[in-house]
């Protein structure tokens, strides 16, 4: 168990610790990043390559992008200043809400109280359709009846069942 123990405590420290083979390969960026689609990919979408655009993202200084994505057409921002990211991110989305690309909406919900008198209550009750209130119980009622006759445990009614003749065993497969 001893040996068991120290072999996990050297394991965590040779394989865990920054040997360099955990580190994410980055190359430095300065002032602009550059996307595109690229050109394996242009003959799939059915326009000429001068009519695809491509986007500049503009930014004051150096960020740090990996080198290895997960696919293609990414670039992922990493080691940076969160905070010099997030600035640069919210600036982007202040232009994009400026010049009409994005758009916010805020979802909020605000709750109406109303006070009930008698003379509410019976303007409410007096609009009530009765009709469609009886039509609506005449359906559930026709519904709780299939569903009953469906799931009854006396099983099928007479009229359903075939009746069955005992038979040799010899005959019950025509033979």
């Amino acid at each position: 168990m001893k040996r068991l123990f120290i072999f996990l405590l050297l394991f965590s420290t040779i394989f865990l610790c920054n040997c360099g083979f955990l580190k994410t390969e980055v190359r430095e960026i300065e002032d602009e990043i550059t996307l595109t689609i690229k050109d394996e990919f242009i003959p799939y979408l059915g326009y000429d390559e001068e009519e695809i655009p491509n986007y500049v993202f503009t930014f004051p200084g150096k960020l740090n992008i990996a080198l290895h994505t997960t696919g293609p057409n990414e670039i992922v921002l990493t080691n940076n200043d969160d905070f010099i990211v997030s600035e640069i991110i919210g600036n982007l989305l202040k232009y994009y809400e400026e010049n009409g690309i994005i758009s916010y909406r805020s979802m909020s919900i605000t709750k109406k109280s109303e006070t009930i008198s008698p003379e509410n209550l019976t303007n409410k009750l007096k609009s009530i359709d009765m009709n469609s209130i009886q039509e609506h119980i005449k359906t559930a009622q026709k519904a709780l009846s299939l569903v009953s006759e469906l799931t009854a445990k006396g099983g099928s009614t007479a009229s359903n069942v075939v009746p069955k003749v005992p038979r040799p065993i010899n005959q019950f497969f025509e033979d």
